[in-house]
């Protein structure tokens, strides 16, 4: 069985290309995500700027609105949607394996929990929040509960994301600098980009190889890749 591999979503999306639609979101993701929408019914203008993070108040209704009218987006697949900096290092346009990438990486999201990288999803807005992650724990867990089947499922989940679900067992790797001090963060997105990458190019399921991976200084001592 293929190691599952979940991975963040990313703040920077694909504006869908003139004409495309790839389909409706699944129809059994549907009222989980109508449960989530569901939380934001009484918040006031300035509480969803918070929650949107957006520093531009008039950005709040075009941004709210679009949310509500998911049904009516057209959609890209989620690997595709996102371009962030670890999305870029993926590269799944040039994946010879992209079929390999569509079954084994798996995307937890705020919008829509845990779904498969071949998913379609709109162009929505819509970064974690404490109460997110606790809305989607226990259905998130049972989502990668009937996938993995309590197989170990990598996880390479930033903390905010990890809250969204508490399966086990999880394999959890960090990307760490100064030799191993701090969590590299932000500047560990394209390391991991090229780690999610190798592991689908050489069909990688086995932790005791992770040990092959070595890019950017960063080399993995039994628990986390570490940059000297």
């Amino acid at each position: 069985m293929s190691l599952y591999i979940l991975i963040p979503p990313s703040e920077r999306k694909l504006q869908t290309p003139e004409g495309r639609n790839d389909g409706a979101i699944p129809e059994a993701l549907i009222p989980d995500l109508k449960g989530a929408l569901a939380k934001f019914r009484r918040k006031s203008t300035a509480e969803l700027q918070r929650v949107y993070n957006l520093r531009n108040e008039n950005m709040v209704r075009p941004v709210h609105t679009r949310n509500q009218r998911y049904a009516q987006m057209p959609t890209v697949r989620a690997i595709e949607r996102y371009t962030g900096v670890m999305y870029d290092a993926i590269d799944y346009p040039s994946l010879k394996r992209q079929q390999d990438a569509d079954e084994r990486l798996l995307i937890v999201s705020a919008f829509l929990g845990l779904i498969p990288a071949s998913t379609p999803i709109p162009d929505y807005k819509l970064p974690i929040q404490s109460f997110l992650a606790s809305y989607w724990r226990p259905l998130n867990t049972a989502r990668l509960e009937a996938l993995a089947q309590g197989k170990p499922v990598l996880n390479l989940l930033p903390q905010a994301h990890r809250r969204a679900l508490a399966y086990e067992p999880l394999i959890s790797i960090d990307f760490r600098s100064e030799g191993g001090a701090r969590s590299s963060g932000h500047f560990g997105k394209t390391v991991r980009g090229k780690f999610v990458r190798w592991l689908i190019e050489n069909r990688v399921n086995d932790p005791a190889a992770f040990e092959g991976f070595r890019e950017d200084g960063y080399r993995f001592d039994g628990k986390d890749f570490v940059q000297d």
